[in-house]
């Protein structure tokens, strides 16, 4: 936990800033003479803290709490009328904060930097989650090289569809690993799996903030969002996206099932081979089918019972994995 206390002289009087900072929760909290300042949602980050920069006004004085990553560790400043308070040196005013600008036009620039950050964390997580499913490749053998394959399709997405829902594809599938790890038995995949459901928590409440924030962000004229432009394409994609993935998962699992029945009926002794793998591949799509209809459902895009379709039917294979397991 990273904390700073500032105390900043003006002729109106004395006043204390003080910045609470979590290291690995990622919670800011700043408090101005003793009262909490209102961020805004999604200021918060866990997986990957980039740092951030939160500005607000004091009896007409422009002031800007600064968090910078410095290694394996953060540095703290407190900007005041564009200098700084632990250097005492001039530092820039960021573009995205008038000088002299009013509380609505701070409230604003906050938009505009959350949803710049919102699109950097997805970069961050298709980077990732790139390293990740090449990583399952290398290892196969011990690493499922079709969930290295999902891996790579979510972390190409990253850099198609950046927007909030995909907060949604990535909780839902950290959570799916989390269960199979919990199947798994072992101590250490299921510590393991502890990890990845806390980490699945924090990533769906990145989502709602993120939703918030983008929400706003499209609100803005263009003058207002600094040139950033706000995409649509999750709204288009992800309700038939969703359909089209549970229906590949769900037909996929009846030809599986009618592959096995039809070897039983041929008098086989053993699964066929190869058959795990397939199963593997057609349960994989089947995540990613749920991951994506409940990104379309949450984030409230047209199409909802299109996305609910989609969730049914890529449930198929999930459902017979699980029964195969218990029985």
């Amino acid at each position: 936990m990273g904390r700073r206390v500032w105390t900043v002289v003006f002729p109106e009087g004395t006043h204390t800033v003080k910045l609470e900072h979590g290291w690995f929760s990622g919670r800011r909290s700043i408090w101005v003479d003793g009262k909490a300042l209102e961020l805004p949602r999604g200021a918060r980050q866990v997986l990957v803290d980039r740092g951030s920069e939160h500005p607000f006004t004091l009896y007409g004085h422009r002031l800007l709490v600064r968090i910078r990553p410095s290694g394996m560790k953060f540095t703290y400043d407190l900007v005041v009328d564009g200098r700084s308070v632990e250097t005492g040196e001039l530092v820039a005013t960021p573009p995205s904060v008038p000088p002299g600008a009013t509380a609505e036009e701070v409230a604003r620039a906050q938009i505009v930097q959350g949803y710049t950050r919102m699109r950097q964390s997805i970069r961050s997580w298709g980077i990732a989650l790139l390293v990740l499913g090449a990583i399952h490749f290398i290892g196969r053998g011990f690493l499922s090289t079709s969930w290295g394959a999902l891996l790579i399709l979510v972390a190409l997405a990253s850099f198609y569809f950046r927007e909030a829902a995909m907060f949604v594809v990535y909780a839902t599938s950290l959570a799916w690993a989390a269960i199979g790890n919990l199947l798994g038995g072992t101590t250490g995949w299921s510590l393991f799996a502890l990890v990845q459901l806390f980490l699945s928590f924090q990533t769906f409440k990145e989502f709602r903030a993120f939703r918030a924030i983008q929400a706003a962000f499209e609100q803005l004229s263009p003058e207002e969002t600094q040139g950033e432009q706000a995409t649509r394409r999750a709204a288009r994609f992800f309700p038939w996206g969703s359909l089209l993935l549970g229906l590949m998962a769900s037909g996929g699992s009846v030809i599986f099932l009618g592959t096995l029945v039809y070897a039983m009926m041929q008098g086989a002794a053993e699964v066929p081979q190869g058959a795990g793998g397939r199963l593997a591949f057609i349960l994989d799509l089947g995540v990613l089918g749920v991951a994506v209809g409940l990104g379309s459902l949450l984030s409230g895009f047209r199409g909802k019972t299109i996305s609910g379709i989609g969730i049914a039917t890529s449930l198929v294979p999930m459902l017979l994995v699980l029964a195969i397991f218990l029985l």
